[in-house]
C-alpha cells in the first residue's frame, strides 16, 4: 500500500472522478481514463462524447450532468450544476479535473484537483477573447468574466491539493491563484 497525500491507495478506495467533459482524444481524457482504471471510479462529467473520445470509456460507470447549453454558456450552467450537485454515494477520495466542477470542493473531501491549465480564456488568454467581442456582447463577457473569476478563485481555496501536469501550468497557478501546487507528469506509454 502506497501514501499519497495523506489519503491511502487500496483496491478498496472508493473515488469519484469530475470531468468537465470527456469528448476529445487528449491527455486530460487519457488521464481520467487511467485514474478510473486505477480505482475502478466512478465518473461524473457535463458533457460526453463516446463516438470523439477513447473507446475505452464505454466500459467505464460514467453519469452524465444534463446540460441544454454549449459553447461558454454551458461552462456557466455546469459551474452551477456542480456546486449544486447532491451526490447519493461517500467516496474515500474526489478526483477534480477542469474549472467547472471546482465548486464541489467546499462540500466533498478530501479532494484533489489534477490541474490541466486554469482556465485560459478567464486569465492568460482573456485579452485575445476580448478583442473578438464588440458592443454588447463585450459589456457582457467583461462582467461575466469578472463574476467567474471570484468564484472560480473562491472555489480554488477549498481544493484540498492541487497537482499540475507541467512545470508552466504550476506556475500558472502560483501566479493566479496564489497557491502551491505538485507536478505529476502525464504518463507516457512505452
Amino acid at each position: 500500500m502506497e501514501k499519497n497525500y495523506g489519503i491511502m491507495i487500496n483496491e478498496k478506495l472508493k473515488v469519484a472522478i469530475f470531468a468537465q467533459e470527456i469528448v476529445n482524444r487528449g491527455g486530460a481524457e487519457r488521464i481520467i481514463l487511467e485514474q478510473a482504471r486505477l480505482f475502478n471510479a466512478d465518473i461524473y462529467t457535463g458533457k460526453y462524447d463516446r463516438k470523439t473520445t477513447f473507446d475505452e470509456f464505454k466500459n467505464m460507470k460514467i453519469e452524465i450532468v444534463p446540460s441544454k447549453f454549449s459553447g461558454r454558456l454551458n461552462s456557466l450552467y455546469l459551474y452551477y450544476k456542480f456546486r449544486k450537485m447532491k451526490l447519493r454515494k461517500k467516496y474515500d477520495l474526489y478526483i477534480l479535473h477542469g474549472g467547472a466542477v471546482l465548486g464541489l470542493a467546499k462540500k466533498y473531501h478530501p479532494n484533489l484537483w489534477y490541474c490541466h491549465c486554469p482556465i485560459r480564456w478567464l486569465y492568460d488568454m482573456y485579452k485575445d477573447e476580448l478583442n473578438k467581442m464588440k458592443g454588447a456582447k463585450k459589456i457582457v463577457f467583461i462582467i461575466i468574466s469578472s463574476i467567474l473569476r471570484i468564484i472560480d478563485k473562491n472555489n480554488v481555496m477549498y481544493v484540498d491539493k492541487i497537482v499540475t501536469n507541467s512545470i508552466n501550468v504550476k506556475k500558472r497557478v502560483k501566479r493566479i491563484y496564489r497557491r502551491n501546487s505538485d507536478v505529476v507528469y502525464p504518463f507516457v506509454d512505452i
